[in-house]
């Protein structure tokens, strides 16, 4: 682990073993932890070689916490990032540089937005074709490039607690949660990898 520019060695909970401050660890570039440049590395890296019997410490281990957050932050009142709830298809088409849109339906955007520990949403909206307007956004969380890409389970089976407790969501029946600000609620099946934003509109129906 490297925080404040301090590397440490820690147990798969997260909890530093020892209380050593090293001079260096090299971390594997998909952590983001702070690190030399290529170009320095390549200089010393014959060095460090022969100093030491390993280039890197691998650790499957995040805050499923944090690394949610930094998805789930990107909601607002009435979307996520750039989306919202009732935006015209003119508008989604300008965003995201796309030519041509069906009337109605479920859409793609085709975007790649990055949290951390290499973790990102994809979006797609659902066109209502009678106004022509976003009433339903679907995030898809992706951690293939992840540390815990062959193991992402335990990322997917804490969305549920982060929605009540960190969100302050109410749950109302197994797969909706209800917000008090937002324009939208959420329905989330336990275990998948994707969440939507639903107009109220709909779930109040």
């Amino acid at each position: 682990m490297a925080e404040n520019e301090k590397y440490y060695f820690a147990n798969k909970k997260g909890n530093p073993v020892d209380n050593n401050s090293y001079y260096k660890i090299s971390v594997p570039p998909f952590t983001n932890s702070p690190s030399y440049s290529s170009f320095w590395s390549s200089l010393i890296a014959p060095h460090s070689l022969s100093d030491y019997d390993a280039w890197g410490v691998v650790t499957n281990y995040i805050d499923e916490k944090k690394t949610l957050a930094s998805i789930f932050d990107k909601l607002t009142s009435d979307g996520i990032d750039s989306l919202k709830m009732g935006q015209p298809i003119s508008r989604i088409m300008d965003l995201y540089n796309i030519k041509q849109m069906p009337a109605s339906g479920m859409v793609d955007l085709h975007n790649r937005d990055w949290g951390i520990n290499q973790v990102f949403a994809t979006y797609s909206v659902g066109i209502l074709y009678e106004c022509k307007c976003v009433i339903v956004i679907k995030v898809e969380i992706n951690a293939n490039a992840s540390p815990i890409g062959d193991n992402p389970q335990k990322l997917f089976d804490a969305i549920p607690q982060y929605l009540t407790e960190t969100l302050g969501l109410k749950r109302e029946d197994e797969n909706l949660y209800r917000s008090k600000d937002a324009c939208y609620d959420i329905v989330y099946c336990k275990g998948e990898n994707s969440f939507f934003l639903m107009s109220k509109a709909m779930t109040e129906e």
